[in-house]
């Protein structure tokens, strides 16, 4: 049962005294079934992060469907969405810019208990040592502020407030990003387990292919606004079909070595999300590139029950 379903999603950013659009999201259908990570993954510009603010409502739409657990959230006015954000939070990048650095820890994780009335002020004090169990932190940690914290230990509170109401669909926008190796390894770790115990299904967005890889379930590969690859982890990481997916892999994951197939690496600048070419909008970068590539932008093909890829090639 799918928990998210988005259709023909698009977000469209006007310029100022300019009748031109940046075309962010240009036609995005997904779905995101119950207890399932999805990986979104692409160059910066791709709309990855786009994507993920509209499913929470941070950034308007400009057309299309988001329908959470069969209510349509998109376009409802944000008085109404309120009572969803219970049911779907994130994580950002940036736990700095996300926690109140005024505010001791114990009472930041205070809020959203007492934002969604969940017990009186000892039973909210024990949920608080609980969340802090399960992200791994001790209680000592209450008393401090946000910048006597590390960086990695920030991430965790952030963790925290996220699962604090169990919700059923966490954003999670590159959460790795500002830590070391050893940290983003214990994260995912948790990840993995708070899923295990709550059921909850994660949208994780990340240019680190080695999380995305040991996280996913299902992973997205999107260019430019749209999606050109999805399947399942090992369809993505073992069979690629698309020539972007393949120099991605090829570029971030040294999947040239002794044995393999030589896979060229992306060259080339990005076109414009203003002034986006004709055809597929891959052409001008593409190894491969065809006539046709240049001329029309390629269907949807199918490549497996759930591996599907929008390339001539397969066409």
């Amino acid at each position: 049962m799918n928990l998210l379903s988005i259709k023909n999603l698009k977000k469209y950013f006007p310029i100022k005294n300019s009748k031109l659009m940046v075309k962010a999201l240009d036609g995005i259908t997904l779905d995101v079934p119950e207890n399932t990570t999805v990986g979104i993954v692409g160059e910066s510009g791709c709309g990855k992060t786009t994507l993920g603010r509209c499913i929470l409502r941070l950034t308007d739409v400009t057309d299309g469907i988001i329908t959470f657990k069969d209510q349509e959230i998109a376009h409802l006015k944000l008085k109404d969405f309120r009572k969803y954000r219970k049911s779907i939070q994130v994580v950002f990048q940036n736990p700095h810019n996300a926690l109140n650095p005024r505010m001791k820890i114990k009472k930041i994780l205070q809020e959203p208990f007492l934002i969604w009335n969940n017990g009186d002020n000892l039973d909210i004090d024990l949920k608080i040592k609980s969340l802090l169990k399960r992200v791994h932190l001790d209680s000592t940690i209450l008393d401090r502020y946000p910048h006597q914290l590390s960086g990695g230990q920030l991430q965790r509170i952030a963790i925290a407030l996220s699962i604090a109401n169990e919700p059923p669909l966490i954003v999670l926008d590159e959460p790795t990003s500002s830590l070391d190796v050893e940290n983003t390894a214990d994260l995912i770790d948790l990840f993995i387990d708070i899923k295990s115990r709550i059921g909850n299904s994660y949208i994780f967005i990340s240019h680190d292919l080695h999380a995305v890889q040991d996280i996913s379930d299902t992973v997205v590969v999107m260019y430019l606004g749209r999606i050109v690859e999805k399947g399942s982890k090992e369809d993505i990481f073992n069979t690629p079909k698309h020539p972007y997916t393949k120099a991605l892999l090829a570029s971030m994951l040294n999947l040239e070595d002794e044995g393999k197939t030589k896979i060229p690496e992306i060259t080339g600048e990005i076109p414009s999300p203003i002034n986006l070419p004709e055809g597929c909008y891959f052409h001008s970068r593409c190894p491969q590139v065809m006539n046709i590539c240049q001329k029309s932008y390629p269907q949807l093909v199918y490549s497996g029950s759930d591996h599907y890829v929008y390339c001539h090639l397969y066409g």
